[in-house]
Protein backbone atom coordinates (compact mmCIF):
# COMPACT_ATOMS: atom_id res chain seq x y z
CA UNK A 1 0.00 0.00 0.00
CA UNK A 2 1.52 3.59 -0.55
CA UNK A 3 1.38 6.05 1.24
CA UNK A 4 -0.38 9.59 0.18
CA UNK A 5 0.35 13.04 2.09
CA UNK A 6 -0.08 16.59 1.01
CA UNK A 7 1.84 18.50 -1.35
CA UNK A 8 1.20 21.63 -1.63
CA UNK A 9 -0.81 24.14 1.17
CA UNK A 10 -2.48 27.08 -0.37
CA UNK A 11 -3.65 30.31 1.81
CA UNK A 12 -5.76 31.52 -1.33
CA UNK A 13 -6.86 34.87 1.41
CA UNK A 14 -5.25 35.82 3.76
CA UNK A 15 -6.80 35.68 7.30
CA UNK A 16 -10.25 34.47 5.70
CA UNK A 17 -12.42 32.44 7.87
CA UNK A 18 -11.86 29.17 6.20
CA UNK A 19 -11.38 28.02 2.83
CA UNK A 20 -14.67 28.27 1.96
CA UNK A 21 -16.44 26.31 -1.13
CA UNK A 22 -14.01 25.46 -4.43
CA UNK A 23 -15.33 24.24 -7.84
CA UNK A 24 -12.84 23.16 -10.50
CA UNK A 25 -13.56 25.85 -13.51
CA UNK A 26 -10.75 24.42 -15.99
CA UNK A 27 -8.37 21.95 -15.43
CA UNK A 28 -6.05 23.28 -12.77
CA UNK A 29 -8.06 26.22 -12.11
CA UNK A 30 -10.46 26.29 -8.93
CA UNK A 31 -13.06 29.10 -8.28
CA UNK A 32 -13.41 29.66 -4.72
CA UNK A 33 -15.79 31.39 -2.84
CA UNK A 34 -15.52 32.15 1.58
CA UNK A 35 -16.54 34.29 3.75
CA UNK A 36 -15.20 37.64 5.08
CA UNK A 37 -13.88 37.43 8.41
CA UNK A 38 -14.98 40.67 10.39
CA UNK A 39 -17.54 41.90 10.12
CA UNK A 40 -19.25 38.95 7.95
CA UNK A 41 -21.17 40.94 5.95
CA UNK A 42 -19.74 40.45 2.61
CA UNK A 43 -17.67 37.51 1.00
CA UNK A 44 -14.75 37.08 -1.36
CA UNK A 45 -14.65 35.34 -4.55
CA UNK A 46 -11.00 33.54 -5.74
CA UNK A 47 -9.33 32.13 -7.71
CA UNK A 48 -6.26 29.74 -7.88
CA UNK A 49 -3.93 28.18 -10.13
CA UNK A 50 -3.62 24.94 -8.78
CA UNK A 51 -0.13 23.88 -10.36
CA UNK A 52 1.70 27.21 -9.00
CA UNK A 53 -0.70 27.61 -6.39
CA UNK A 54 -0.68 31.25 -7.23
CA UNK A 55 -4.11 32.80 -6.72
CA UNK A 56 -4.59 34.95 -9.92
CA UNK A 57 -7.68 37.29 -8.63
CA UNK A 58 -9.89 37.73 -5.34
CA UNK A 59 -12.76 39.55 -5.52
CA UNK A 60 -14.90 41.71 -2.95
CA UNK A 61 -18.78 40.73 -3.40
CA UNK A 62 -21.03 43.48 -1.30
CA UNK A 63 -23.23 40.54 0.31
CA UNK A 64 -22.25 37.41 2.44
CA UNK A 65 -22.29 33.77 1.67
CA UNK A 66 -24.75 32.42 4.64
CA UNK A 67 -27.96 33.60 5.73
CA UNK A 68 -26.48 33.70 9.03
CA UNK A 69 -24.50 36.71 9.88
CA UNK A 70 -22.15 35.21 11.79
CA UNK A 71 -21.35 31.54 10.39
CA UNK A 72 -21.40 30.21 6.69
CA UNK A 73 -22.85 27.32 6.02
CA UNK A 74 -19.57 25.55 5.45
CA UNK A 75 -18.72 26.05 8.82
CA UNK A 76 -21.87 25.49 10.50
CA UNK A 77 -22.56 21.93 10.55
CA UNK A 78 -25.86 22.39 11.31
CA UNK A 79 -26.70 23.67 7.54
CA UNK A 80 -26.98 21.99 4.62
CA UNK A 81 -26.67 24.06 1.95
CA UNK A 82 -22.95 24.14 1.15
CA UNK A 83 -24.13 25.02 -2.64
CA UNK A 84 -20.91 25.57 -5.40
CA UNK A 85 -22.71 23.34 -8.18
CA UNK A 86 -21.19 23.36 -11.60
CA UNK A 87 -24.53 24.08 -14.30
CA UNK A 88 -24.77 22.35 -18.02
CA UNK A 89 -24.50 26.26 -18.86
CA UNK A 90 -20.54 26.21 -17.41
CA UNK A 91 -21.72 28.65 -14.82
CA UNK A 92 -20.96 28.13 -10.95
CA UNK A 93 -24.23 28.32 -9.00
CA UNK A 94 -24.16 28.91 -5.41
CA UNK A 95 -25.77 31.55 -2.69
CA UNK A 96 -25.33 34.41 -1.68
CA UNK A 97 -27.18 35.24 1.41
CA UNK A 98 -30.73 33.66 0.22
CA UNK A 99 -30.24 34.83 -3.54
CA UNK A 100 -29.10 32.13 -5.88
CA UNK A 101 -26.80 33.18 -7.93
CA UNK A 102 -24.86 31.88 -11.19
CA UNK A 103 -20.73 32.66 -11.37
CA UNK A 104 -19.16 33.35 -14.68
CA UNK A 105 -15.51 31.78 -14.25
CA UNK A 106 -14.51 33.65 -17.59
CA UNK A 107 -14.49 37.09 -15.70
CA UNK A 108 -15.87 36.11 -12.28
CA UNK A 109 -19.02 38.28 -12.65
CA UNK A 110 -21.85 37.42 -10.63
CA UNK A 111 -25.29 37.29 -11.96
CA UNK A 112 -28.37 37.44 -9.74
CA UNK A 113 -31.13 34.62 -10.36
CA UNK A 114 -33.51 35.74 -7.81
CA UNK A 115 -34.66 35.18 -3.94
CA UNK A 116 -34.77 31.19 -2.93
CA UNK A 117 -36.60 30.76 0.40
CA UNK A 118 -35.52 27.93 1.90
CA UNK A 119 -32.36 28.13 0.35
CA UNK A 120 -31.80 24.35 -1.09
CA UNK A 121 -29.40 22.07 -2.49
CA UNK A 122 -29.24 22.77 -6.17
CA UNK A 123 -29.05 19.44 -8.96
CA UNK A 124 -29.18 20.12 -11.76
CA UNK A 125 -31.50 17.87 -14.36
CA UNK A 126 -31.80 19.02 -18.19
CA UNK A 127 -32.71 22.65 -18.12
CA UNK A 128 -34.20 22.38 -14.85
CA UNK A 129 -33.21 23.03 -11.54
CA UNK A 130 -33.99 20.63 -8.38
CA UNK A 131 -33.81 22.16 -4.92
CA UNK A 132 -33.21 19.53 -2.10
CA UNK A 133 -33.29 19.84 1.73
CA UNK A 134 -36.93 21.25 2.28
CA UNK A 135 -39.77 18.60 3.12
CA UNK A 136 -40.59 19.38 -0.74
CA UNK A 137 -38.58 18.46 -3.63
CA UNK A 138 -39.13 21.99 -5.50
CA UNK A 139 -38.22 22.58 -9.32
CA UNK A 140 -37.40 25.28 -11.31
CA UNK A 141 -38.67 24.22 -14.71
CA UNK A 142 -35.94 25.12 -17.61
CA UNK A 143 -33.49 27.48 -15.94
CA UNK A 144 -30.78 26.91 -18.35
CA UNK A 145 -32.81 28.27 -21.49
CA UNK A 146 -33.30 31.58 -20.11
Amino acid sequence: MSEQKIVRQIVPVVKARTTGLIAEIAPGRLLGLTSEREPADGSILYGVDVATGEVFFTKHLPSPVSIDAHWPHWVDPSYDYHAFVRGADGFVWTYLKDALVRIDPKDASVHVVGKIDPVGWPTFAGQDLYLSGSEQLRRIRNILSE
